[in-house]
């Protein structure tokens, strides 16, 4: 129902012909390649594909397409993925359909938007220095969103193709890098920060 309105709404838009629209990611990317709009606007919760998934596709493949991520999420850690996508960005779905309109006639022109929230999440939580981002590396900061999720050593292992050991090993080298006591601790820093 809202992807029917905000399509709607879009097609009255000057300077602006829909493209099209996908409800996958998948199929979204197709959609993409086939059509090279001037701009995609993402959400960032799909199915198949995510958004952030998508956007690196389409950062990487089609240049010429600017990327404006749209999503309900504002925690940090989707906040930091937006940030490192490269995406062009980004506008929380609390906003006005008026900000929604400056926000893609902003990426249009060639600079960059990011929502009040987005800006006020990154400085308030992404520039404390005990963030994750400044203490846990990438295949940590996986071994961490799969511990805040409940998954076990074994599971989060087969995913990320390495041994329950070396989980087991990551699992105790975020907990000494964040100053936590125990998994319980991880859970609940992983939920704070958005993990899960």
């Amino acid at each position: 129902m809202v992807a029917e309105a905000l399509k709607a709404w879009l097609s009255t838009q000057t300077n602006c012909t829909l493209a099209g629209y996908a409800g996958r990611g998948d199929e979204g990317h197709a959609l993409c390649l086939a059509q090279r709009p001037n701009i995609a606007l993402l959400d960032i919760d799909l199915p198949e594909m995510n958004g952030l998934e998508l956007a690196e596709a389409l950062l990487a493949e089609l240049p010429d397409t600017r990327v404006l991520m749209m999503s309900g999420m504002t925690d940090p850690h989707t906040i930091w993925q937006v940030w490192q996508s490269g995406a062009h960005g980004y506008i929380d779905k609390t906003q006005s359909l008026a900000s929604l309109s400056e926000a893609i006639q902003t990426v249009l022109r060639g600079e960059k938007y990011f929502s009040r929230v987005f800006q006020e999440v990154k400085e308030k939580w992404l520039s404390q220095p005990d963030s994750f981002q400044k203490l846990l590396s990438g295949r940590e900061q996986e071994v961490l969103k799969r511990v805040a999720s409940g998954w076990t050593d074994e599971r989060i292992g087969k995913k990320m193709n390495i041994s329950a050991e070396t989980v087991a090993f990551h699992r105790k080298n975020i907990r000494k890098k964040l100053k936590l006591h125990s998994d319980r601790d991880m859970v609940a820093y992983g939920r704070l920060w958005g993990f899960c």
